[in-house]
């Protein structure tokens, strides 16, 4: 649940200040595509086709919070459904 919200919250962030952009620098104006760059950013997979605007420094910030925090909750969830299976 909590990704969920991490997810869709980051993707907000980047699509209404603008911080993320194509591979050709084009600015990206589409919520589905900031979700789906939000995505790929919390579950660390980066394909590069989308990437963090280098003329923000928020966006830098940003993307790098997200994926510290996407490995860590991952992380946490892997630990946790373990520790399950091994009852």
């Amino acid at each position: 649940m909590w990704a969920f919200l991490f997810v869709f919250g980051y993707a907000t962030a980047y699509d209404r200040y603008d911080l993320i952009v194509t591979q050709n620098g084009a600015p990206v104006n589409s919520f589905v595509d900031a979700l789906y760059f939000s995505t790929l950013t919390f579950t660390t997979l980066g394909l590069g086709d989308f990437k963090p605007d280098p003329t923000v420094q928020l966006a830098r910030v940003l993307v790098t919070s997200q994926a510290a925090l996407g490995a860590i909750l991952i992380a946490i969830f892997v630990f946790v459904l373990g520790r399950r299976a091994a009852r």
